[in-house]
């Protein structure tokens, strides 16, 4: 908040409403002013940000609203959980594989934080996974990439990410996908919330043998 110059002024005038009132018209634009900067570093802040800021966010850090979105993940499916009977609808002959698609401020966000977390991403797994972690969990949802060690990955999703942000992390936007590597299959834990089994490296969302939840 800036400051109110007209408590300022001495006892010889502060009684005469005029000139009080000549001081808090000058003086209240400056503040005006002060406020506006101040409140700059919150209002383009990736985790306040929204709408319009949240859009001028991603042309900094390099990464649009607007989308494509691979259509697959929106219809029936065989052994992919959240897609089968009475939960996806049938792809027909002519429907697109991809579309465009706005993403809502809470989807975006995480979005330009995998970014972020890619722009300083020194190539680990581990940073991969950290990174994955961080980005997705203001949404509930958490990713583990696998290296098959043939120039593919695996990735373990838990939690319920909507169709739209499944399709980003099919498609390696979050979290990033290293560059000549590609993915092989992912699996959908259908147990929201509970660490699952994964040999041999653990993480705090999948845990080893009599720690973790299996899931078939």
């Amino acid at each position: 908040m800036a400051t109110d110059y007209t408590t300022y002024i001495p006892s010889l005038h502060n009684d005469k409403p005029k000139f009080v009132a000549m001081v808090g018209l000058t003086t209240s634009a400056f503040g005006g002013v002060t406020d506006s900067l101040l409140s700059i570093p919150q209002s383009f802040d990736v985790d306040t940000a929204v709408g319009v800021q949240l859009d001028a966010v991603g042309l900094w850090v390099g990464i649009r609203r607007v989308q494509p979105i691979d259509s697959v993940v929106l219809f029936f499916s065989w052994n992919i959980y959240g897609r089968g009977w009475n939960q996806s609808n049938w792809r027909g002959p002519y429907d697109a594989l991809t579309s465009l698609t706005t993403l809502d401020d809470d989807t975006y966000r995480v979005l330009l934080k995998a970014r972020i977390g890619g722009n300083y991403w020194g190539g680990s797994q581990q940073g991969l996974n950290s990174i994955a972690q961080s980005a997705l969990l203001s949404l509930g949802v958490t990713v583990t990439v696998v290296d098959n060690f043939d120039m593919t990955t695996s990735l373990l999703i838990t939690g319920s990410p909507s169709n739209v942000l499944l399709g980003l992390i099919i498609r390696g936007q979050t979290p990033p996908k290293s560059a000549g590597v590609s993915l092989r299959d992912y699996k959908l834990m259908s147990v929201s919330g509970t660490p699952v089994v994964v040999i041999p490296k653990p993480t705090d969302a999948i845990l080893g043998i009599s720690f973790g939840h299996y899931t078939p």
